[in-house]
């Protein structure tokens, strides 16, 4: 073949078959050892990361349009909005007066807005978005004698660069808060402990529903399916499942999986779910359909990155 012609086969095979997808991306994490293998097409990538570093927590954020990824030494979590537009970076830092705050970036021009939140003798834990990216919520936790207790969460609102704290009297000791996708209620749901089940709040703390035999929710912000119409918990142990899925409007049953699942990362379309999965001596992120199959890998994972950097990988939908 022609070198001209060679040099122009990719391109042509772009414009005569477009719906073709392009050959993967393979993107290697800085600071620790974890390969993505991305393509153009894909509907969730990931958009920060979270090691251990020194025994302090490192954020990364990925460069809006780009393959890179910046450690963000100022910040101890970095979160994008769905869509991807906005990026929310917890201070590592409390300021003068002893409260904490959020830096609120614009992704793409680089302008960055200051949210005050809580102040001492609170403390704010992991934040998720809401579905429309318009405002997070973020667990508040005291500490008394070495021990830390959730007290109620924190709403920051987007739009206004404003935050309200919301307590709440009876909140289980190690709760997280997501928000449904609709964005009326708040999830509340405790990671340690899937026989709690998870409970519905309103946006005062009040309680809507709870679903005391549903296991705990499973993905945070990312737990309910692209459609709104279901979402994922880890099962509870009489179930020869590890996820279980549920009808969002009825809180009845959906279906349930074995996924030989570590983590869920999130639903990648309505029938696919993205997991944390051992592989050999280390771990894959992969993508899997509703019977627990494996369609494809999506990242590599050492063990060392696993265990000793502790890596979180966020995925944001595109």
């Amino acid at each position: 073949m022609p070198r001209s012609v060679a040099l122009l086969a990719p391109i042509l095979m772009a414009v005569l078959f477009p719906g073709v997808a392009r050959a993967a991306v393979d993107i290697r994490l800085s600071g620790t050892d974890v390969v993505l293998h991305e393509r153009a097409s894909d509907p969730m990538v990931v958009t920060s990361y979270g090691l251990v570093e020194r025994g302090r927590s490192m954020p990364y954020l990925r460069e809006y349009g780009k393959n890179r990824f910046s450690p963000m030494p100022a910040h101890w979590r970095v979160s994008v909005s769905p869509g991807g537009s906005l990026a929310l970076e917890s201070a590592a830092f409390l300021d003068q007066s002893g409260c904490e705050w959020f830096d609120l970036v614009s992704r793409r021009l680089g302008t960055v807005r200051a949210i005050r939140t809580i102040c001492q003798p609170y403390n704010g834990g992991i934040f998720n978005w809401s579905r429309d990216g318009k405002q997070a919520v973020q667990l508040v936790f005291k500490v008394r004698k070495n021990i830390s207790t959730t007290t109620g969460f924190l709403i920051i609102d987007a739009v206004s660069a404003t935050s309200r704290y919301v307590p709440l009297k009876k909140a289980w000791r190690h709760a997280h808060f997501a928000w449904t996708p609709n964005g009326k209620y708040v999830v509340e749901y405790d990671p340690t402990d899937i026989k709690r089940g998870i409970r519905f709040l309103r946006p005062d703390g009040k309680l809507h529903r709870a679903m005391k035999r549903a296991g705990t929710l499973a993905g945070g912000e990312n737990a309910f399916s692209p459609s709104g119409d279901r979402f994922a918990t880890w099962c509870t142990a009489d179930r020869a499942a590890d996820i279980c899925l549920w009808d969002s409007a009825s809180s009845k049953p959906k279906g349930e999986l074995w996924g030989g699942a570590f983590d869920l990362y999130g639903w990648w379309d309505e029938r696919h779910l993205i997991v944390l999965q051992r592989s050999g001596k280390g771990y894959q992120s992969v993508l899997i359909d509703l019977s627990g199959r494996r369609v494809r890998v999506l990242a590599d994972i050492s063990s060392s990155a696993y265990k000793e950097d502790e890596v979180q990988l966020n995925y944001s939908r595109n």
